[in-house]
């Protein structure tokens, strides 16, 4: 303080039960605080049963209440926030957090614990197995590809219809119009090179009236990282054409 430098090592008592005042502290020798050890380790179900009750102390405050329990799980010892996610909306979302403790017999000494906080005042806690803690990147990432796959079926389908609509009237597919139908762009693009999909392979039946084209369809040029590989099939006799993702391999030669 100014030119003077102090401190002292006090000790405080916590008793959340307790009447107020729950904390007492008091000034205690220096070598008190010298043989502390750097954090205690507790059982994970006694320091959950902490958590839950500072979270349900949160449940009522709004924005405020979500800041405080944000902080709560990433600045507390021995407490590693794994993810977070809201449910539902409005009186009724639910904060749920996924959370490792350390003192456990868990991966790397830690256990999985859920904690799902809702207003006024609830806040309730469960041990879950190591995998439980990857729940949400899992739901997250599963909802990713679902909407990876489906914007690239949107895609593959107007290339399937592009197809159909050249066999329709004749009966036959020119390299011309193959050519035309992979010279689709895409419609946000900005290049001619951002086309729907880039053709790897054609291959035809002995008698002409099959063909299989194979293809990489891409995704809007917003989400470049959306492609996948699938395989049109053309039926000059029915007219008809079909598509589906395929296993095999399609890179684009040059790419």
């Amino acid at each position: 303080m100014g030119t003077v430098t102090a401190h002292g090592c006090y000790e405080f008592t916590v008793t959340p039960a307790a009447a107020p005042p729950p904390v007492r502290e008091r000034e205690v020798p220096d070598e008190r605080c010298d043989r502390l050890p750097s954090r205690p380790v507790r059982a994970p179900a006694d320091v959950a049963r902490d958590l839950a009750a500072e979270l349900r102390a949160t449940a009522s405050k709004g924005r405020a209440g979500d800041f405080a329990r944000w902080t709560i799980l990433t600045s507390t010892p021995g407490v590693r926030l794994q993810d977070r996610v809201y449910e539902g909306s409005g009186a009724g979302q639910v904060t749920v957090a996924l959370v490792w403790l350390d003192g456990g017999s868990g991966p790397q000494g830690q256990d999985c614990y859920e904690f799902r906080v809702r207003a006024p005042r609830t806040a309730t806690f469960k041990s879950l197995k190591p995998d439980g803690c990857h729940r949400i990147q899992r739901e997250r990432e599963a909802q990713a590809e679902a909407a990876r796959r489906d914007q690239l079926d949107e895609v593959a389908g107007r290339i399937r219809r592009a197809l159909a609509g050249a066999v329709t009237g004749d009966g036959r597919l020119t390299d011309a119009e193959t050519r035309r139908v992979f010279a689709l762009r895409q419609e946000d693009a900005v290049t001619p090179r951002q086309v729907l999909a880039n053709l790897t392979h054609t291959v035809r039946s002995a008698d002409g009236s099959r063909i299989t084209l194979t293809a990489r369809v891409n995704g809007w040029r917003s989400t470049p990282w959306y492609e996948g590989c699938y395989a049109f099939r053309v039926d000059l006799r029915a007219r008809s054409v079909t598509a589906r993702t395929t296993a095999k391999a399609c890179p684009v030669p040059g790419s």
